[in-house]
């Protein structure tokens, strides 16, 4: 109640609506597919989103009823028993306070560095995270998580914001830094301004530039 919509990281109700719309696709077609056909769709998220949107706004209704009971299910059930099962997942992994099911908890991003995946030590030094991620998979803001869990897998490597009637004032930001090498400043400096949808000068003109340039990189065959 009073939710507004909004993926951030500190409120639960995200948590539940994520579990709430795996739940519902499974409860719309996994009778008729099976569960591998099914876990196949779900992880096109725009197919199954858009499978799911159409049988709602169509009111496709043998889409509602499963063909694994007797009785004859409608929408309201369908919306009740998912959203029943998606409580029962988050207090089985969770635990039983749902103000504690912060989007924030669940809802994480590591930066893994191809050296960092192939053992811990190696990842305490390339890797940087697990954060908590705002957005979700449908947003502007993307945080794309897979199938199996929440944690995020997609989302934007660089923002821009460029004026071209004013190229001198743009602004930019990648997620980590511009240094491949983790004992560099440079290599993770970028992060906090990321994470936090902030940017930095993004210099366009060579006066500007040099203003601020640390040093110079000359390579010579």
């Amino acid at each position: 109640r009073g939710w507004g919509g909004e993926m951030r990281v500190d409120q639960a109700a995200p948590t539940l609506l994520s579990a709430f719309y795996k739940r519902l696709f499974y409860e719309l077609f996994e009778d008729e597919f099976g569960s591998e056909l099914a876990r196949a769709y779900r992880a096109k998220a725009n197919l199954s989103a858009i499978m799911m949107r159409a049988v709602f706004e169509r009111r496709i209704e043998p889409w509602f009823d499963r063909i694994d009971t007797p009785q004859i299910e409608d929408r309201d059930w369908v919306l009740r028993s998912a959203f029943e099962k998606a409580v029962a997942d988050l207090t089985q992994s969770l635990g039983g306070a749902p103000a504690s099911w912060t989007w924030g908890r669940v809802h994480t991003l590591e930066l893994a560095h191809p050296l960092g995946k192939a053992s811990r030590l190696m990842g305490f030094y390339f890797n940087r995270g697990p954060f908590p991620l705002g957005g979700h998979t449908s947003t502007v803001n993307k945080g794309e998580f897979a199938e199996e869990d929440f944690r995020v897998v997609l989302g934007p490597s660089m923002r821009q914001i460029t004026d071209l009637a004013d190229l001198g004032r743009a602004l930019a930001v990648i997620p980590s830094g511009q240094s491949g090498i983790p004992a560099s400043k440079h290599y993770d400096d970028l992060l906090k301004l990321w994470l936090a949808g902030e940017y930095h000068p993004f210099l366009m003109d060579r006066p500007e530039i040099e203003k601020v340039a640390e040093g110079r990189l000359v390579l010579e065959p």
